[in-house]
């Protein structure tokens, strides 16, 4: 199944999960901004950082841009400085694209990132990469 992981991340947190989220299932991660052609993929993976609550625009805009994903599998990742991506705002919203387009949203992944250098020191940590590994996956194994 051809995987496609696109990502934005404004600090490198989200960045480094795409990159072991992508080296998991044997794909390069694309950054958002530098993504010239999208065609729809087996599995679509989407993350974002979150910024007050929020994916960032860049990637809200690339969704809204998307053809339909009929049959599409897709999964939403990201990160935050408080670890609470799961309950915001920008992955419910980043969800709700996917779902909308006609994509079978599979699953989600957030971790801590750190955040003004004080908060969330040392992550995303090698757990937390480890966690995202075996969360791509376990994606490819549930299809």
């Amino acid at each position: 199944m051809k995987s496609l992981v696109v990502y934005y991340s404004k600090t490198g947190n989200t960045k480094k999960v795409a990159n072991e989220i992508a080296g998991a299932l044997g794909v390069e991660a694309m950054n958002v901004k530098q993504l010239k052609d999208f065609s729809p993929a087996g599995l679509l993976l989407v993350g974002s950082g979150t910024y007050g609550n929020r994916a960032d625009k860049k990637m809200i805009e690339f969704l809204n841009n998307l053809p339909s994903l009929h049959n599409v599998r897709a999964a939403v990742f990201g990160t935050s400085g408080d670890g609470r991506f799961e309950q915001s705002a920008g992955l419910l919203e980043m969800r709700r694209i996917l779902e909308e387009k006609g994509a079978l949203v599979a699953g989600t992944f957030c971790c801590q990132g750190k955040m003004f250098y004080l908060f969330g020191r040392g992550h995303p940590s090698e757990e937390d990469l480890e966690n995202a590994r075996k969360f791509a996956k376990g994606l490819v194994k549930k299809r």
